[in-house]
Formats: structure tokens, C-alpha cells, sequence
């Protein structure tokens, strides 16, 4: 008998708060700076409460981060010039290895932490979907976004792919009017954390996808309405596919399941770091 193939959720977010570490606190001293700690340069508003959210529905690892990117972005590589902003820049080499070893480096080693446990199922093959919990302004020098929801991910691994086109299809099945793309804002492939981590995992282990939020959605500053909310729970619900046990994206077209199963159409219109289980 073939092993069975499950699907396991890891939920990340690397840009939950805009805390400033007190040892670092001097740095950001003077109206400027508490203005961008406030704005979408010094964190994503919402990201953790759908984080935490979708962990908790997903009954999902957790591993989130609430210092702000001004002191070193997780979402940047090492040798990305953007890993440290105009504050940190000036400072020494020893100065900014101390902010990747008190920060950067264990959030990365919670996510590999978490990602290895996931897979490491005696029982059966499992693959991990990582969610990257996002959300990006409205209006990016001058120019308005109008992006709802971005689906990005690695066009060139094929069970991203694929997935990513089934949760979208989903999301439009249930929200019509919300306006779903694919690797918009961003690109999939562009120097992330997810990456990163497709160079230590094969793609039929590993489907990093990264879940970008327009901030114009916010219900208030540290939330998305829950109209919203549901229809990406619900939509995921459809797109993950837990049932299966050969592929992980066998089942009848989007709009057919969407109306024969829970999922339905929503009244929708246009601390550092932690980890459980």
C-alpha cells in the first residue's frame, strides 16, 4: 500500500509589530523616526491578528515576530542592502552582528525549528504549505495599488503553483469582488524568507506561499474585518485539500466544491517571536 500523503500549515509572520528593543530605543529617538515606526516601514498592520487567526483555525505552529523591520527585516536576506534601514545602516559590523544574533537569527532557526518537526512524520509523508503573513500599503510612491489580496509564490515549483491558483480560485468563487492576484505586489521569487527555505527543502516537501493584505482592508489599525477574514479561512479550507492521499490537489473544480461543501459566499465587498502548536 502506497503511503499516505498528508499536508501540514506552518503560519509565519515576520513584520507583527513595531517594537523597539530598549537597548536599541535611542536609535529612534525624534519625530521622523516614531512617524515611520507608526507607517508601513516599521511593520504590517493586521498581519498578526490574521496570523494568529489562521494558526488557531489551522490548529497550526505559530512563529511570529513584533520587532519592527526599521531594526533589521526578516524578510531580507543577510546580504540584502535593505536587511538593515537608514537607522541601523551607520552602525558597526559588530553592532549589527549583535541584532541578528538577538533577533534575526532565532527567528529563523524557530522557523526551520517548526518546519522540521512538521515534516518529520513517522507515520506518513507529510508536506508543509508555509503561509507568509503580509500586508502592504495602499500607495507606494504615488501610485495607487489595487490589489486586494496577492498570492505570491515560485511559478517554476509546480505544487506552489498549483495551490496558489486553487486558493485564488476560491477566493473569487466566494468574494467575487475581491480583486485576488497572483505574485502582486510582490514576486514569489523576489529575497525572502520563503526563498531562503527552498534551498534547504524539496519542493515536494516544502510550498512556501507568501499571503499579502491590502492595508486599505483594515477595520482599524491592528485588524482586518472578520467579513474578510472568513473568506480567506474559508477559502484556504477548500485550497489545502487535507483529504487527500496521493496529490495534494485532487478534488472537482473550485466553484463545484465550493458549493457543495461549508464553505459559502460571505457578505464581502470591494513580543519578538513565538511559536506553538
Amino acid at each position: 500500500m502506497a503511503n499516505k500523503t498528508s499536508a501540514s500549515i506552518l503560519v509565519t509572520v515576520e513584520h507583527g509589530g513595531n517594537g523597539v528593543p530598549k537597548v536599541y530605543r535611542p536609535l529612534f529617538e525624534g519625530r521622523d523616526a516614531q512617524r515611520l515606526l507608526m507607517s508601513h516601514r516599521g511593520y504590517d498592520p493586521g498581519s498578526l491578528h490574521l496570523g494568529r487567526y489562521l494558526a488557531r483555525t489551522f490548529d497550526a505552529p505559530l512563529v511570529t515576530n513584533t520587532v519592527t523591520r526599521l531594526l533589521v527585516d526578516l524578510n531580507r536576506s543577510v546580504h540584502n542592502k535593505s536587511l538593515f534601514s537608514e537607522f541601523t545602516r551607520p552602525l558597526g559590523l559588530t553592532e549589527k552582528r549583535l541584532i541578528l544574533e538577538r533577533v534575526y537569527i532565532p527567528h529563523r532557526h524557530d522557523v526551520h525549528e517548526a518546519l522540521d518537526k512538521l515534516m518529520h512524520n513517522r507515520r506518513r509523508e507529510t508536506r508543509v504549505i508555509h503561509l507568509g503573513v503580509h500586508s502592504f500599503t495602499p500607495v507606494l510612491d504615488g501610485k495607487k495599488r489595487t490589489t486586494d489580496l496577492g498570492l505570491l509564490y515560485d511559478p517554476h515549483r509546480q505544487l506552489e503553483r498549483e495551490f496558489s491558483q486553487r486558493w485564488k480560485q476560491a477566493l473569487t468563487d466566494i468574494a467575487p469582488t475581491l480583486r485576488v492576484r497572483m505574485n502582486d505586489p510582490y514576486r514569489g521569487k523576489s529575497d525572502g524568507l520563503t526563498t531562503s527555505l527552498r534551498r534547504y527543502y524539496a519542493p515536494d516537501r516544502y510550498m512556501g506561499i507568501e499571503l499579502e493584505v491590502n492595508q486599505a482592508r483594515l477595520q482599524n489599525p491592528t485588524r482586518f474585518p472578520p467579513s474578510l477574514v472568513r473568506v480567506i479561512v474559508d477559502s484556504l479550507h477548500w485550497a489545502v485539500d487535507l483529504r487527500s492521499t496521493s496529490r495534494l490537489f485532487s478534488a472537482p473544480s473550485a466553484t463545484s466544491a465550493v458549493k457543495c461543501s461549508h464553505v459559502r459566499r460571505a457578505g464581502y465587498s470591494s513580543g519578538h517571536r513565538a511559536m506553538k502548536r
